[in-house]
């Protein structure tokens, strides 16, 4: 039976995104707006149309309708801004950390999104040393997976150089993670090194929390409600810090699956794959597992953090599916 706090939690996802789609352009997707209602979801903020319609505006007239601020990002950028306390200088301190980041291969996007997470994290250590560790954990990841590392891996480097560990222990741990996932998981390898640089930010044991997710994967599976061997596996890897059981978890996920299939958004023709409605399902417990004070007090289990988590696998899932 679905708890009360977590089909609360369901419902303002879709109360959000009802209020987000009249505000949307034609290149705003479903998968965008359900992603940005998903950020307000997470920090427990309002979605204000007008000041998210400003903020757009902001964009367009600084950098014009070619810029790094184009299509699926220009609504989750402007909806970032309108939370800021001055949004139109946000946005140019975010467009000033993008470009520090040499594009080359990796994609202008994803220096947005590791930008974001920068800052949100940049108090009291500076965005210059940011900026550095970001880089040489990037180089170092490239170095030991060269075949699977790219622009996308971006982001999860940025989340690695937040973390109070030293660039070097939060690497070793996310390798240990590797090797238990290559070995248990049924998954591809760019899935398992992003499931292993999410573990990586947890002060938990390794093995532990890996065969945890392993196991809630293998549940969902078993009980018809996969998210498949792909980018949407990569959800679930902020619920390996929580205290609850895999079993738990995984009937969570079932439950808001189930409610959240008798919306619109979620089922017919025109909505989303079962397997997408399952990463949002996901989601929604992961919220609910937010407000709970049982979860584990660690620098990394802090809600900005774990919006930056779900801002980057939603992201994923959205490239994956076009």
């Amino acid at each position: 039976m679905l708890r009360i706090d977590l089909r609360n939690k369901c419902d303002d996802l879709i109360d959000l995104y009802n209020q987000m789609k009249g505000d949307a352009s034609a290149f705003d997707s479903m998968r965008i707006l359900l992603a940005a209602a998903c950020m307000y979801l997470s920090v427990g903020a309002e979605y204000h149309p007008m000041e998210v319609a400003h903020c757009r505006s902001i964009m367009r007239r600084r950098f014009g309708l070619f810029s790094k601020f184009r299509e699926n990002e220009a609504f989750i950028v402007a909806c970032k801004m309108s939370m800021a306390h001055e949004p139109e200088e946000y946005l140019l301190r975010i467009s000033d950390i993008s470009d520090q980041f040499k594009t080359g291969v990796l994609d202008v996007n994803r220096t947005v999104l590791a930008a974001m997470i920068l800052d949100d994290n940049s108090i009291d250590r500076g965005i210059d040393y940011l900026v550095a560790k970001t880089k040489r954990i990037y180089r170092r990841m490239k170095n030991t997976h060269r075949m699977l590392t790219g622009g996308e891996d971006l982001p999860l480097a940025a989340l690695m150089a937040v973390s109070e560990n030293d660039g070097q222990t939060t690497y070793e741990r996310a390798e240990e993670a590797y090797e238990v996932f290559r070995r248990d998981l049924k998954a591809d390898k760019n899935t398992i090194q992003l499931l292993s640089q999410i573990v990586s930010l947890y002060y938990g044991n390794i093995e532990e929390m890996c065969e945890k997710l392993i196991d809630i994967a293998d549940i969902l599976y078993r009980q018809k409600h996969k998210l498949g061997t792909g980018v949407r596996l990569g959800i679930l890897g902020p619920l390996a810090d929580t205290p609850y059981s895999a079993y738990e978890i995984a009937e969570d996920i079932i439950d808001a699956d189930d409610y959240l299939s008798n919306f619109k958004p979620f089922k017919g023709i025109f909505g989303i794959t079962g397997e997408d409605r399952r990463v949002f399902a996901t989601i929604c417990v992961l919220c609910a597992g937010i407000d709970a004070e049982s979860a584990q007090r660690s620098a990394m289990v802090t809600t900005s953090v774990q919006l930056t988590i779900i801002f980057q696998i939603t992201m994923m899932m959205v490239a994956a599916s076009m």
